[in-house]
């Protein structure tokens, strides 16, 4: 080989060895002893990443949900709290999601899971009604502490939006003239569901006051039974120091085999427990709120200064003919001194950028929590047809997400409890109820209903379908929260009343004259006269 071509050669080396040491700079590569390649996080190509963007200060950490969640979740339920309490605007996002995420309550369809069992319509209908009296006998008294289903529905997405969760639990009471069943249930808020400090529970892993298993299943939860700064407030009787505050509470309950504490939340990452709904718009919230008490004060301070007194006299003179403060009445005449004049002060708050920066705040708060700005907060104004439909449709579809949770973590438990304990008094008309109980279980919800945005358009859209079989009357129905065995027994009850009474009216008997179609006839006269034309 020659000289030439030796320096070419090393050349070539060179080269590639600087691209091979540029190549393990940037993206980590590094060559093992036994051949292999490791591919590292050394470098990689994603401009938002370089430091040298002007984001050398922001330091991030990549750890699990329960890291970056539960040491700040009890600074963030507070503050959530305190807000939800004070706040106008955290309130009317908390009305607006209980309103349309709940309203009136949720509700059972038993005849869709006794339809998928292959029963007959007879059958069907006749375990729908049994199914429906026990229902309906069973919410007015749900709630533990007084109150109906609906009622706790209510309470719990509201703690949903403040809290981020609720712990509900299964109890029994004693049966009576005006509770016909013994199930009921109790809100656990989520404060009181802490880890206790109690040396003799090492060994177990508590998160936060619930209890998981090896593999992260929740088992069991610590509810704090006693809260000292309640007790001395309202001079209840403090428990001994020997004895534990904190009670545990099984998920399951052993012997039946059913849930005992549910716990509705819906986090986005999986952490074993969640945060308030506006934990992202916790300092907007506050700052608008701040910003409005702010400019309430300045226009408070404005009003009670009507005008000013100047004076061209000088100093020693303006002191010693100075009167002091008078108050300005209707239909008063002023007597001022020589030289002085009355200057009346024209406020300017607040300014005109006031309404577009509330408004701009309000949507970043609305954006943060999912929904859009016109819904959180009912500010449909200048809004036409097309846009109002789009916007209730895309918060419908995030208000369906919302009654899911409900309907899964809370609705079905209950109902499977309370399907369980009226077979065994003999008020469930399903003798072999046990072998069908995960059928019988699997039973269809109707939640809060949305109404039309314009009822002619959306019939005539529904009739559409209906004729060209693109739907069912019994899907039209459930978008609007209605049920399609109650508006078929609401019809036939009618129409047996009318009959009774000798109300029922027959269709107008057809006409030679009626028979006719003008309206063809006038579209082919149009027609012909366009073709002579």
């Amino acid at each position: 080989m020659s000289q030439l071509a030796r320096r070419k050669a090393a050349r070539k080396k060179t080269a590639a060895a600087r691209r091979e040491a540029e190549w393990q700079k940037r993206f980590g590569i590094a060559k093992n002893r036994d051949g292999s390649v490791t591919y590292g996080a050394a470098g990689g190509t994603y401009t938002d990443a370089a430091p040298s963007r002007g984001y050398d200060d922001w330091m991030t950490l990549t750890r699990s949900a329960d890291y970056d969640t539960l040491p700040d979740r009890d600074a963030l339920v507070g503050r959530a709290r305190d807000l939800d309490r004070n706040n106008p605007f955290a309130k009317s996002l908390r009305h607006t999601l209980v309103r349309e995420v709940v309203g009136k309550g949720i509700r059972p369809r038993p005849a869709r899971s006794a339809r998928a069992l292959g029963w007959k319509a007879p059958r069907v209908r006749k375990y729908a009604r049994n199914v429906s009296q026990i229902w309906n006998k069973w919410i007015p008294h749900a709630y533990v502490r007084g109150g109906t289903f609906g009622h706790l529905l209510r309470m719990t997405e509201a703690a949903l939006v403040r809290d981020g969760e609720s712990f509900l639990h299964f109890v029994g009471l004693p049966e009576s003239r005006h509770r016909p069943y013994r199930l009921s249930i109790d809100m656990i808020e989520a404060h009181r569901v802490s880890t206790p400090n109690d040396r003799r529970l090492r060994g177990r892993t508590i998160r936060d006051g619930v209890e998981i298993n090896n593999v992260g299943a929740p088992i069991a939860i610590w509810v704090e039974i006693e809260d000292l700064q309640e007790s001395a407030l309202f001079g209840d009787r403090v428990r001994s120091g020997n004895r534990s505050r904190w009670r545990r509470i099984p998920m399951m309950d052993d012997v039946s085999g059913l849930p005992n504490i549910v716990h509705v939340h819906d986090p986005d990452r999986p952490s074993t427990r969640s945060v308030p709904l506006t934990a992202g718009a916790l300092d907007q919230i506050h700052v608008l709120g701040e910003f409005i008490e702010a400019e309430l004060l300045a226009k408070k301070a404005e009003g009670c200064i009507a005008g000013a007194i100047t004076s061209t006299m000088s100093d020693g003179l303006a002191a010693a003919s100075a009167s002091g403060e008078f108050e300005l009445e209707p239909g008063m005449m002023a007597r001022l001194m020589p030289g002085e004049s009355i200057t009346f002060l024209d406020p300017k708050r607040p300014g005109a950028s006031y309404a577009p920066f509330v408004e701009s705040m309000l949507r970043s708060i609305a954006f943060s929590c999912g929904l859009p700005y016109e819904v959180a907060f009912i500010a449909f104004s200048g809004m036409n047809y097309s846009n109002a439909r789009t916007t209730l449709l895309a918060a419908q579809r995030y208000f369906e997400m919302r009654q899911e949770t409900l309907i899964e973590k809370l609705c079905r438990p209950a109902f499977c409890r309370l399907l369980w304990e009226s077979w065994q008094v003999g008020d469930l008309d399903v003798p072999n109820f046990p072998d069908l109980e995960q059928e019988l279980c699997s039973v269809g919800f109707i939640g809060q209903g949305f109404k039309w945005v314009d009822p002619a358009k959306e019939t005539a859209a529904d009739v559409m379908q209906l004729e060209n079989g693109l739907t069912s009357k019994s899907a039209i129905l459930m978008r609007q929260g209605v049920e399609f065995e109650d508006v078929v027994g609401d019809l036939l009850y009618e129409r047996e009343v009318e009959e009774s009474e000798g109300l029922a009216q027959k269709a107008p008997a057809m006409t030679p004259e009626d028979d006719t179609d003008d309206t063809d006839e006038d579209d082919d006269k149009k027609m012909e006269e366009d073709e002579d034309a």
